[in-house]
């Protein structure tokens, strides 16, 4: 998913979706967006183009009033969607500099984090260290 560009509203979409937890319809989704001032042919049109993109699938059909319609489901999940825009934004950045650079940003931000993400966190870099460790016979080790 490389590259992925979406426009404002397909993210809002997103953010339903995720945020709901299921599978909506198109009138689901208004209904869910009432801040905003979507038309129904706009959200056919977004809906219709995060599909091309493979961003959103079809889950199932469903009785909407008098007619059925397609129910919709992300097919990318939010971490995906920010590893996405990370390469996007920083494109000549090796992962390590792009997590780096996000990791200082956050962490920069002031209050600090607290002691169960510090060591959640400790437990992703030591897994990462083991997987260094198996991959280059041990050669590795003293990267992380």
């Amino acid at each position: 998913m490389a590259n992925l560009s979406l426009s404002e509203m397909e993210r809002d979409i997103l953010q339903i979706l995720w945020q709901e937890g299921r599978a909506l319809s198109r009138p689901e989704i208004l209904s869910h967006a009432e801040d905003k001032s979507w038309s129904p042919n706009s959200i056919h049109q977004a809906l219709n183009s995060m599909m091309k993109k493979e961003v959103l699938g079809i889950e199932g059909i469903i009785r909407c009033g008098r007619v059925y319609g397609r129910t919709y489901i992300p097919r990318i999940s939010k971490q995906d969607l920010i590893s996405s825009d990370m390469e996007r934004l920083m494109p000549n950045e090796t992962l390590g500099r792009r997590l780096l650079g996000v990791f200082a940003a956050l962490t920069g931000k002031g209050g600090g984090i607290d002691a169960e993400t510090i060591e959640q966190l400790q437990q992703m870099l030591d897994k990462e260290r083991q997987e260094l460790k198996h991959d280059d016979g041990g050669l590795a080790a003293d990267v992380l």
